[in-house]
């Protein structure tokens, strides 16, 4: 299909065979018919220039349509090449996406238990916080209550020196 030439609407190619069979046997008539006829030759002369421009003008045309077919043709090319890459891309970045998707969902996991840990440390702070508060307290209590058993046995030993 893209091997065979394409014809010109005014189908040059068509044209030629018969013009040129058309000249010669008219220019092959007898030269009687040359001085009778001057004005067929003259026609006949203009025919063969015509003919000329015809072909020349068809020989330009098929070389500018041959030089836009393969610009078409070269263009399909790098545009079927281009297209390919591109799906390739779409394909690489589809699967780094999903890739990352996996990445996503690992490291949400992972901040949901780091969440729940700080939670469980947070509770642990606060009920080791209310426990050295009561311990505190204790403490307090139980200085109170030795501090006044020390006064009372200084003082009952300064009694029982006093009375000895």
């Amino acid at each position: 299909a893209g091997s065979s030439p394409l014809r010109f609407p005014f189908a040059v190619a068509a044209m030629k065979p018969r013009l040129i069979a058309l000249v010669p046997a008219l220019l092959a008539a007898p030269a009687v018919w040359a001085e009778s006829t001057d004005p067929i030759m003259k026609v006949l002369e203009l025919m063969a220039g015509m003919q000329e421009k015809l072909i020349k003008q068809g020989e330009t045309s098929q070389k500018t349509y041959w030089e836009f077919s393969k610009w078409c043709k070269d263009r399909s090319r790098d545009l079927h090449h281009e297209i390919k890459v591109g799906k390739g891309q779409v394909a690489n970045l589809k699967a780094t996406i999903e890739e990352q998707a996996d990445v996503i969902t690992s490291a949400e996991t992972k901040i949901g238990e780091v969440s729940a840990q700080l939670s469980t440390g947070e509770a642990d702070i606060k009920a080791m916080t209310l426990l050295r508060k009561k311990e505190v307290e204790d403490y307090t209590a139980q200085e109170r209550d030795l501090t006044d058993t020390i006064d009372m046995v200084q003082r009952s030993i300064a009694i029982l020196q006093r009375e000895m």
